[in-house]
């Protein structure tokens, strides 16, 4: 990638361009509806995405958008897509704001405008924590490099952090 002469402004190679998905320049993408459905000519919008920080699943992306749904996408030559399901969908009551993979596991760890962050194993599609504490929305978070602990920041100030078992975490203030 080059940097221009525009401050913030990157421009990209033909090189960099690894895939290209095309929509109808023509035709503009409705909304999401007040409540947060869609109605099925309705594309949701995607809030947020993490792409997997390990070697072999760097084709593994994670999105959640304003369908309140978290899917997981195969990108490359076997192309599949899958959402998350079971606790985590009746969990996402609002629209996600952060998704972080776990340093060196296929573990999912994500916040939303609820105060609640939560951690995903997306091998097994199966749920394995809840962290309560936040008075309001968490807007960021992430994993450790040794993804030993959690740590997640909150629109009410706080900074909390604990191992992944734990159900609500240290303040630090």
């Amino acid at each position: 990638m080059n940097q221009g002469d525009d401050e913030g402004v990157v421009y990209m190679n033909e090189e960099d361009i690894l895939d290209e998905y095309y929509i109808d320049s023509e035709q503009d993408l409705p909304d999401v509806n007040d409540d947060g459905s869609t109605s099925q000519d309705q594309l949701p919008e995607i809030m947020t995405i993490a792409c997997s920080p390990t070697p072999a699943d760097a084709t593994l992306v994670a999105t959640g958008g304003t369908d309140h749904k978290v899917f997981l996408w195969s990108m490359g030559p076997a192309n599949w897509c899958k959402e998350l399901l079971g606790a985590l969908s009746a969990h996402l009551k609002v629209l996600e704001i952060i998704l972080r993979w776990h340093p060196s596991e296929r573990i999912l760890l994500a916040g939303s405008e609820d105060g609640i962050a939560w951690m995903w194993d997306a091998d097994n599609n199966a749920y394995l924590n809840t962290f309560l504490g936040h008075e309001e929305s968490v807007t960021c978070g992430d994993f450790t490099p040794d993804g030993k602990t959690v740590c997640t920041g909150s629109e009410d100030g706080s900074l909390r952090y604990g191992n992944g078992t734990q159900k609500v975490y240290m303040l630090k203030e």
